[in-house]
């Protein structure tokens, strides 16, 4: 596997958006923080914020240390949220995540 240099140099964040079923949105909200307090503790994790931007969607915001970071972190992040998937939408595009590299914080 080839690495760049901004894969190792730069911040980077990772926005995701959960569009939660109506009856699951309590649950889904309750069952955040544990997932919050657990990722925090992954290696390259510089901050993860939750937050409820509608009646039933939720969003996230993931800043890493690294592209590097990120990658290595993926199959952890799955593993963290696998409690909550059931209760998202069963439509199509209630998960969305955006990449983007940090420019300010």
């Amino acid at each position: 596997m080839f690495i760049t240099v901004l894969e190792v140099m730069m911040k980077v964040a990772s926005f995701m958006k959960f569009q939660v079923q109506e009856e699951k949105i309590d649950d889904f909200v309750a069952e955040l923080q544990p997932i919050v307090e657990s990722f925090l503790e992954r290696p390259g994790v510089i901050s993860l914020t939750m937050a409820k931007t509608g009646d039933y969607e939720v969003m996230s915001c993931c800043v890493y240390d690294s592209m590097l970071s990120l990658k290595s972190n993926a199959d952890a992040l799955k593993e963290s949220i696998a409690i909550v998937l059931p209760m998202i939408s069963k439509e199509e595009g209630s998960v969305e995540r955006y990449l983007g590299d940090v420019v300010a914080s």
